[in-house]
């Protein structure tokens, strides 16, 4: 049996009208051409530093999914340790981001003004 995962989005908005708005364009299936991930928690300091990425190696990179564990810090995501541009930021208190990365790439996360703990895993494309 080949490899395979989903990702299920949902965005639930209710403004002060009262009117909530929903945006669920469903399910998204990822189908691996590779058997590998890596999946962590670790402490992320206030200076880049570069997620493991166990038996996924970069040009197997596909998705990334993380989570900021940290009840008052945000966590920065960056491409690489060069770039000085955010390609997300992971709210305090349980911010979630769901990247895909291209071929060669090494994700990046440094905490805004204390060390944080971030949740991710990682799947091969």
């Amino acid at each position: 049996m080949a490899a395979s995962g989903t990702v299920t989005v949902a965005l639930n908005f209710t403004p002060t009208n009262g009117t909530q708005q929903t945006f669920a364009p469903g399910v998204l299936a990822l189908s691996p051409s590779q058997d590998f991930y890596c999946q962590n928690t670790v402490s992320i300091g206030t200076s880049k530093t570069a997620l493991t990425l166990g038996g996924v190696s970069g040009s197997d990179l596909g998705y990334c999914l993380l989570k900021n564990l940290d009840p008052t810090n945000y966590v920065s995501l960056y491409s690489d340790n060069a770039s000085a541009t955010e390609i997300a930021r992971l709210a305090p208190n349980g911010g979630v981001a769901l990247i895909p990365f291209g071929p060669a790439s090494t994700p990046f996360l440094a905490a805004h003004t204390s060390a944080c703990n971030v949740q991710y895993m990682i799947i091969s494309a």
